[in-house]
């Protein structure tokens, strides 16, 4: 049995589906399972073993992924990346089998891209910029099966000189990504995964400013030295407010 390898490069290319296609057609022809991985990721002993034992197990399998774990670096901009990553993160956390791809590590039959099963060849090719987004389209259209081992989890350190504008930066680029859609279907998804995206990561925040505005409020009555009392208002001689 062969399996053909190809990196890509750490920052997503206009044309990576089309890149994709390019190199799965220099593999050898007896070639059984294509793994794609990004050319930082950290693999560690018997991470292709076991990608490759899942695909053997259960044929069934369209896609096999990993998942990256990042480590904040202390900067804002990694804790910011780190708090855009964890809502993607829930799509991992579904036993094994999930929705959710990660294109720095995905494994799948050389035969499906000889054949263009499910029209995996002419979507790269049509709307390639965001392979990973791209597949899980056609997976989810054709109903067929991704997952993710429990033992595939990359420790991803995120960069020390993370600013905040290289954090914006970042945020554009994947906003981006996501007009990048092979059906009708997948660009409804990819606007319902934006919207989501932007409700649960302002759930995260949204506790933590209203915390700091209390906090606030309260030394601000207590540097200008009121009383309890002398923060009350009575409105219609009942129900008693704080003034802030």
């Amino acid at each position: 049995m062969h399996l053909g390898v190809l990196l890509n490069p750490k920052q997503n290319l206009p044309n990576q589906g089309v890149l994709d296609i390019v190199g799965v057609e220099k593999i050898r022809k007896d070639t059984k399972y294509v793994l794609f991985l990004d050319d930082d990721v950290r693999l560690h002993p018997g991470t292709i073993g076991a990608l490759t034992a899942e695909m053997e197990k259960n044929p069934e399998i369209f896609i096999q992924t990993g998942y990256p774990l990042d480590v904040p670096s202390g900067s804002l901009g990694s804790y910011c990346i780190y708090e855009y990553h964890m809502p993607c993160s829930m799509g991992f956390a579904t036993g094994g089998r999930t929705f959710f791809l990660w294109g720095g590590c995905m494994m799948m039959h050389a035969d499906d891209f000889r054949h263009d099963y499910c029209g995996v060849v002419s979507s790269l090719k049509d709307g390639g910029y965001s392979n990973d987004m791209t597949l899980a389209a056609i997976a989810g259209a054709h109903k067929r099966l991704i997952t993710s081992p429990p033992v595939v989890v990359f420790p991803h350190p995120l960069a020390c000189d993370l600013s905040f504008s290289r954090y914006w930066n970042y945020l554009r680029k994947q906003t981006f990504v996501l007009e990048s859609y092979a059906t009708k279907v997948n660009w409804v998804m990819n606007r319902a995964l934006f919207t989501s995206h932007c409700y649960l990561s302002w759930g995260f925040v949204a506790p933590y400013v209203m915390g700091m505005i209390h906090i606030t409020a309260a030394l601000r009555i207590f540097i200008k030295g009121y009383t309890v009392k002398e923060t009350m208002i009575t409105y219609g001689g009942e129900h008693p407010s704080f003034l802030f």
